[in-house]
């Protein structure tokens, strides 16, 4: 795929493939779930983690109108350790 990244390709070059969407959007989330990726409200990720940590995240992702983060780890770490690292 040219200008476009596959997440076979991603899993090569970061630690975490991150997404977001609304609360609603219950395939969006049941899609990912079926690939691994762990799916929590911004509330729930706070409380795992920090609200430095889900403020950072959402700012990364321009995520303002959504309610839910989907992340899945590329090394096998659980991705709540990695992603705490952004505290």
């Amino acid at each position: 795929m040219v200008g476009s990244c596959s997440e076979v390709d991603l899993l090569r070059k970061v630690d975490v493939i991150t997404a977001s969407t609304k609360l609603e959007n219950e395939r969006v989330q049941k899609m990912f779930r079926s690939r691994g990726y762990k799916v929590l409200t911004w509330s729930e990720l706070k409380h795992l983690t920090s609200w430095t940590v889900a403020d950072k995240l959402l700012r990364i992702l321009h995520a303002y109108d959504d309610d839910v983060v989907m992340m899945k780890s590329t090394s096998g770490r659980d991705v709540i350790d990695v992603v705490y690292q952004l505290k």
